[in-house]
């Protein structure tokens, strides 16, 4: 089954150069949550959940790891 993404931009771009931005795109946060990962393990934590939880809003432990 295929899935319709659907997006809205101001930039003026052919199709398949939009395309390619956004598989960029959806690539860098994929490897930027797996980083985030492997700090969190890194960390002991017992599971990510548990690690995004107790951080979500500790600025400073985030930049500890």
């Amino acid at each position: 089954m295929l899935e319709a993404l659907y997006f809205i931009t101001t930039l003026q771009t052919a199709p398949k150069a939009l395309l390619r931005l956004i598989h960029q795109r959806r690539s860098l946060e994929s490897d930027f949550r797996t980083v985030v990962m492997n700090f969190l393990r890194r960390a002991a934590y017992r599971s990510t959940r548990q690690g995004f939880r107790k951080l979500a809003c500790d600025i400073p432990g985030m930049l500890a790891l």
